[in-house]
């Protein structure tokens, strides 16, 4: 199946984020570029209890992706493969072949101890290989992921804001914000997303739905 989004060997970066998006436990975490996308997500499937507290909210997340201590992995990536080259230029007699074989393959060995860094397909400096878009789903929704190699440390407890950084914690960076929005406006904003071509259609693509489509349009 990953073959058909450009995937000829199973790189376990790619594999983990398409057990992400099936909902199978991995050390990544959703988030997207798309308000858009962040809207429909929040008020998909939505229940709303008769309640005046936080249940009749829903709530958006957003994350300042561009502070420096927020690292995209393909670029500590990329600097440990050229270092790794320089040494083996140094070095041709040392065996490097196992190591050869996971940074040819993304080995997920190379990102396993690395605290916190996000994962994203549009900023992958032009490496043809790094792809997490392993099905439709994740490139319609304009997805990137955080990953955290915490068992125990959720993500609040990360961005937690630089004024309360305390000693031994390992990044000072801002805190995530969250918007709240009323449940009572969920008719507009899925009327308004609705006008902007973001459907269920379009963020679950059928792959039959698509080639029907295609076929269709072509006997026009």
């Amino acid at each position: 199946m990953l073959k058909s989004f450009g995937h000829n060997t199973a790189y376990e970066i790619a594999v983990l984020s398409f057990l992400q998006h099936y909902a199978s436990p991995s050390p990544l975490i959703d988030w997207t570029y798309s308000l858009d996308n962040s809207l429909f997500f929040a008020f998909d499937k939505m229940k709303h209890p008769e309640s005046d507290q936080i249940g009749n909210y829903c709530s958006v997340y957003i994350l300042n992706k561009t502070q420096s201590e927020l690292t995209n992995y393909i670029d500590i990536y990329q600097s440990g493969k050229n270092n790794f080259e320089e040494l083996k230029a140094k070095h041709p007699d040392v065996d490097s072949k196992d190591l050869d074989k996971q940074y040819n393959e993304y080995s997920y060995s190379l990102i396993k101890d690395l605290p916190l860094v996000y994962i994203s397909d549009t900023e992958n400096n032009g490496n043809p290989t790094m792809y997490t878009n392993t099905n439709f789903n994740i490139i319609n929704q304009e997805g990137l992921f955080i990953y955290n190699n915490s068992p125990t440390k959720p993500l609040e407890n990360i961005f937690k804001g630089k004024d309360n950084v305390q000693m031994g914690d390992s990044f000072r960076l801002d805190k995530i914000t969250c918007i709240d929005i009323h449940k009572n406006l969920a008719e507009y904003i899925k009327d308004l997303l609705i006008s902007k071509g973001i459907s269920n259609k379009f963020i679950y693509p059928q792959e039959e739905d698509l080639a029907w489509d295609s076929f269709t349009k072509y006997l026009k």
